[in-house]
């Protein structure tokens, strides 16, 4: 046979090859749900380092008694935050990469967190309404200064109670997706 196209390699054929049709990279979503939940593991890990951080940085006069008040709650929730957030994070990546111990430890970092979701958006919530009330207030813009604090506080509780919804979302639909048998068997890789 001879080559007419004088750029071609000789040794390479022009037809692609047949990809075997019954192969499969896997269940379905198993690499969207592994990425998906590793970014949620690295966000909640940034979240919680700069949390910590936050505890570090001194705090107005007027402020201080609520920061003291909600110290001990802050450190433990910060603690907490990252322990379930590296879980999450390096039970992803081993999911990813298949291996069994990794549906375990993610399974266990998403349960965890769903109950810190949920109780952190309840005590966060407490802690802003203490905030917002220990502002203090000029009087100056009349009654618009206390309209302004009161959509601060509702503004905060929505987007916060919105991103708690979907994050126990996401962790409830990765729980019960690593649950499949498809998924289980699909993860046999080493550990």
């Amino acid at each position: 046979m001879s080559n007419d196209n004088p750029y071609s390699s000789p040794t390479r054929s022009a037809v692609p090859p047949v990809l075997n049709p019954g192969a499969s990279a896997g269940p379905p979503w198993f690499s969207a749900v592994a990425i998906l939940m590793i970014v949620m593991g690295a966000l909640g890990l940034i979240s919680s380092l700069f949390g910590g951080l936050g505890l570090l940085t001194p705090q107005p006069p007027e402020l201080a008694e609520v920061a003291a008040r909600w110290f001990t709650f802050s450190v433990i929730e910060t603690v907490y935050h990252l322990a379930v957030s590296l879980a999450i994070l390096i039970g992803a990546v081993l999911v990813l990469r298949r291996a069994t111990s990794g549906l375990g430890l993610l399974s266990v970092g998403s349960a965890l967190a769903i109950p810190y979701q949920i109780i952190s958006l309840i005590l966060s919530v407490m802690v802003i309404d203490e905030t917002l009330k220990a502002v203090p207030r000029t009087g100056a813009a009349g009654g618009a200064e206390e309209a302004i604090l009161t959509a601060t506080f509702w503004m905060s509780v929505i987007t916060y109670s919105i991103w708690s919804i979907m994050v126990v979302a996401m962790l409830v639909i990765a729980i019960l997706y690593l649950k499949r048998p498809d998924v289980r068997a699909h993860c046999k890789g080493p550990d």
